[in-house]
């Protein structure tokens, strides 16, 4: 409690605290009965080196790993490629998510269903779990800036950069790339490009094959081809759906104010006034 600067009187913070550290002993148990089998020898073995180093020992054992994911998730915020002011804020979820609750003096999971609520670390699959999640932010991040090559300098063009994510910047280079005559490697989508994406990169109200061919072809680029198919649905899933409930604007052509999950011009409007060209 101390550690992460509770207040001492309040009733809710102290069973907080409570299941963090039964949750944390939890861990240590299982790390040190790693590899055995027979749940009475587990017992024995546990049983043993509890009364060897105490509690205390245990507990140091399960923070252990915590420690390390806490400094894994800072050292992603700091590299300054998933995070504006707050940590993650540039991560679609979950891992924006993630990554602040990992990010903690008393690192936790968050809740998926929930925007705020995060839970202990409880054990081996919730610690594999965490150590997955920042691994697919670090990736994620690649997959912008290297697999597709975005200029970071996109993201302090944007009108609100904290709206910003790198899914948009993602789902928008995807689109970029399959406009006919398009000019250089990125940049802001029009009514027109989003129209046309609309005509031609739907099928059934379903994506294109290619489009899913093509980022699995990235990821394996930046070295992170286990996280493909998680990438495919989370970004893949929001572009079609983007692109199957477009409401039309002046003209007919697609409403550019209530495009959520690109990167369009209206976004960087403020920008793009200065007259200043995209490099």
């Amino acid at each position: 409690m101390a550690a992460q600067r509770f207040e001492p009187g309040d009733v809710k913070l102290q069973e907080r605290a409570f299941h963090q550290a039964e949750a944390t002993v939890g861990l240590g148990l299982e790390l040190l009965a790693a590899g055995l089998v027979d749940p009475a020898e587990q017992a024995r073995f546990l049983a043993g080196r509890i009364a060897a180093i105490g509690l205390r020992g245990v507990f140091r054992a399960g923070y252990g790993p915590l420690d390390k994911l806490r400094r894994a998730a800072l050292a992603l915020h700091r590299e300054g490629r998933v995070s504006l002011k707050t940590i993650g804020s540039l991560l679609d979820r979950p891992w924006g998510h993630a990554l602040a609750a990992l990010a903690r003096w008393y690192p936790e999971l968050p809740v998926e269903s929930s925007s705020t609520a995060t839970r202990p670390i409880a054990g081996l699959r919730d610690l594999a779990r965490a150590t997955e999640l920042i691994a697919q932010a670090g990736a994620l991040a690649a997959l912008a800036f290297h697999g597709y090559a975005i200029d970071p300098a996109w993201v302090t063009r944007a009108d609100e950069p904290e709206r910003l994510s790198l899914g948009d910047l993602v789902r928008t280079a995807i689109v970029h790339l399959q406009l006919p005559g398009r000019r250089g490697g990125f940049a802001p989508l029009s009514a027109d490009d989003i129209a046309w994406a609309r005509d031609h990169l739907l099928q059934g109200a379903r994506l294109i094959p290619a489009l899913a061919s093509e980022l699995r072809a990235r990821c394996l680029a930046v070295g992170a081809p286990q996280h493909a198919e998680v990438f495919v649905q989370a970004l893949l899933g929001r572009l079609e759906v983007e692109l199957g409930t477009l409401e039309p604007g002046a003209a007919g052509l697609p409403d550019l104010t209530r495009v959520g999950s690109l990167l369009t011009i209206q976004r960087v409007s403020v920008w793009l006034k200065t007259g200043l060209q995209a490099s």
